[in-house]
């Protein structure tokens, strides 16, 4: 009896074979899909922390009572002297872990520039829109100027200060990242002007 090829078999695995690369193929295609959808998600993600980021916004304001941006309190051979600010949180979330790190306050009537330390409490946080105001307040020594002097020439507008400062924080939306506004006045009696706003 003649043999006969087994085509039944033969069709049945290369049916058999074709699937097995289709589905060797879909697997790759979804792994791939899956990459491309998580990626696409990150940089969603990420897109959404950036235009919803807090944004602070660091303003000097004047002394309501004396009109001036500095208060000038002398002492026996120093002088305490002060500038307040308000800062505000004009992003779409709330700003938290904020601090202040670094201030220089500089100027003719100072010497060299100097760097003092300002302390907020732990923890601060701003929701979008809430504002808070902060006095900062330096004790310097008088240098070449008695106080009497250095009132008249602060009163004057002939004393001017640099005053510089950097605020760190964070967003609940992107935690690893920490923001920073930078901002640099340079401040007379009854007169400011902003030289530095950076926010990153």
């Amino acid at each position: 009896m003649p043999s006969t090829f087994p085509w039944y078999n033969f069709i049945i695995s290369l049916i058999a074979a074709g699937a097995f690369v289709v589905s060797i193929w879909s697997l790759y295609y979804s792994f791939e899909s899956n990459k491309t959808s998580k990626e696409a998600l990150e940089h969603s993600r990420n897109s959404f922390a950036i235009v919803n980021r807090p944004y602070l916004n660091v303003k000097l304001m004047e002394f309501k009572e004396t009109g001036s941006y500095f208060r000038f309190i002398p002492k026996d051979k120093s002088f305490n002297l002060a500038v307040q600010f308000k800062v505000t949180n004009d992003g779409k979330s709330p700003a938290i872990n904020i601090s202040v790190p670094m201030h220089t306050i500089s100027g003719d009537a100072f010497g060299q520039n100097k760097s003092f330390e300002f302390h907020l409490s732990p923890n601060i946080t701003l929701g979008p829109g809430e504002s808070k105001a902060y006095v900062w307040d330096n004790e310097i020594g008088y240098g070449d100027f008695s106080a009497e002097e250095t009132k008249k020439n602060l009163e004057s507008n002939m004393l001017e200060a640099e005053v510089g400062m950097v605020w760190n924080y964070s967003s609940p939306l992107a935690k690893d990242i920490t923001y920073a506004s930078n901002v640099s006045y340079v401040v007379k009696n009854k007169n400011v002007i902003l030289t530095k706003s950076e926010m990153v």
